[in-house]
């Protein structure tokens, strides 16, 4: 839920709100959250997550003069190409995303970046997120 923001907006959020829609999991742990995460400069992630409903996998991101959706955004198989829907000021188009392992991808460049001694960029996108996270917690009243 967290890292798709700084992905898009290299940056933290400035506010996150949190609705826990349910915890009926073992012990009452939460199984759905929907969340409004803002960022600087009048943009923002949205999204639902939860084990208790039809099974849906997409990101919408909003920007002033932009919003991109996107389906399978986390589970696209190698073998898929993906499309993201990119609407600009009125004006639909589509980016094709080619195939490709996802996963591989990362792997090779963290592995790279280990033979380089390049570990700043994880560093610096693990406290992002950490901190993101923290918010996120703090809205949904979990710590």
């Amino acid at each position: 839920a967290i890292a798709p923001g700084r992905l898009f907006f290299q940056a933290e959020p400035s506010e996150i709100r949190c609705q826990i829609n349910d915890r009926g999991g073992e012990d009452g742990a939460d199984i759905a959250f929907s969340l409004l995460a803002v960022y600087p400069g009048g943009r923002a992630l949205v999204g639902h997550f939860g084990f208790n409903t039809e099974y849906r996998n997409y990101l919408n991101v909003f920007g002033p003069h932009c919003s991109v959706e996107l389906e399978r955004v986390f589970s696209i198989t190698p073998e898929l190409e993906n499309e993201l829907l990119v609407k600009e000021k009125n004006v639909s188009r589509i980016i094709k995303a080619p195939k490709a392992d996802c996963f591989e991808i990362f792997l090779s460049d963290v592995f790279d970046s280990i033979n380089r001694g390049a570990y700043g960029k994880y560093l610096d996108d693990l406290l992002c997120d950490a901190a993101a996270l923290h918010k996120l917690r703090q809205a949904a009243n979990v710590i």
